[in-house]
């Protein structure tokens, strides 16, 4: 398996030799090539070419502009690969990819992961991804504006105080609180106002009654910090509580939406 503070290289499972993203205009029915991949695939801005059959279930969001934001593994690069973005004027460009500098923490990242609905809002992308050689394990960042480099800034890292209610830290044994590979279904999700919605597992946290918790749903912004939105433990209205708390989403209206394996 993948140690924590190592850069993991994803071995490629899918098995097509070339697939295929294109971008449709409903304003004047244009359709236009995004990416290809494969032995004949697109080379990248970070040299190489796709990777054959990364595309074959492609993580994709469009921007407030039209642009795709899309994750691709890389052959034949320094980078095993990350986050690219197609613009219909400028073509393809690189957001960010294994192997940049992570700020705060330092070190650099591993493969950036991102959700299929949420991690993209205006111009703004939210992720999370491993960290090697620096003073955490993970990170989760915000790119404030996809078409500017050098806007990365980071959201919550591994071993940071929750700074909430629960207290605790955001960690666990395997140092990746947020998410690990081939655990990508609960990514954060990001508003308009760039507040960003997230799940992460949690060492020497406490509910309001005391009882150790070990997950929990934060909200955080730029101003405030973080907000404790619900932890494992915490009670419903009916009295009775919930655990297993996942899969954050979130809306500009100020809702937060979670899921709940199991209430007792």
């Amino acid at each position: 398996g993948v140690q924590p503070c190592a850069l993991p290289i994803y071995p490629q499972t899918n098995t097509a030799s070339c697939c295929f993203l294109f971008l449709y205009s409903g304003a004047n029915g244009s359709i236009v090539k995004v990416a290809a991949d494969g032995p004949t695939g697109d080379a990248t801005p970070i040299g190489g070419t796709f990777s054959s059959g990364t595309l074959l279930s492609p993580i994709t969001q469009i921007t407030a502009d039209g642009d795709v934001i899309f994750l691709a593994q890389v052959t034949g690069a320094a980078s095993q690969g990350g986050i690219f973005r197609y613009s219909r004027t400028q073509g393809l460009s690189k957001v960010v990819t294994q192997g940049d500098p992570a700020p705060i923490v330092g070190g650099v990242i591993g493969y950036p992961l991102f959700g299929r609905a949420g991690s993209v809002s205006g111009r703004q992308l939210v992720f999370h991804a491993p960290v090697s050689a620096g003073t955490s394990t993970q990170v989760i960042a915000l790119i404030k504006d996809v078409t500017l480099p050098n806007t990365m800034s980071i959201v919550a890292y591994q071993g940071e105080n929750t700074g909430t209610s629960v207290g605790g830290i955001f960690s666990y044994s395997s140092g990746l609180p947020f998410g690990g590979y081939g655990l990508n279904t609960a990514p954060p999700s990001i508003r308009a106002d760039g507040a960003v919605a997230f799940h992460s597992l949690l060492v020497g946290a406490q509910t309001a009654t005391g009882t150790s918790t070990g997950e929990g749903v934060f909200l955080w912004n730029a101003r405030y910090g973080f907000q404790k939105i619900v932890v494992d433990g915490d009670a419903i209205a009916s009295g009775a509580t919930i655990q297993g708390v996942f899969a954050t989403d979130a809306n500009d209206l100020g809702v937060v939406l979670y899921f709940a394996a199991s209430v007792h």
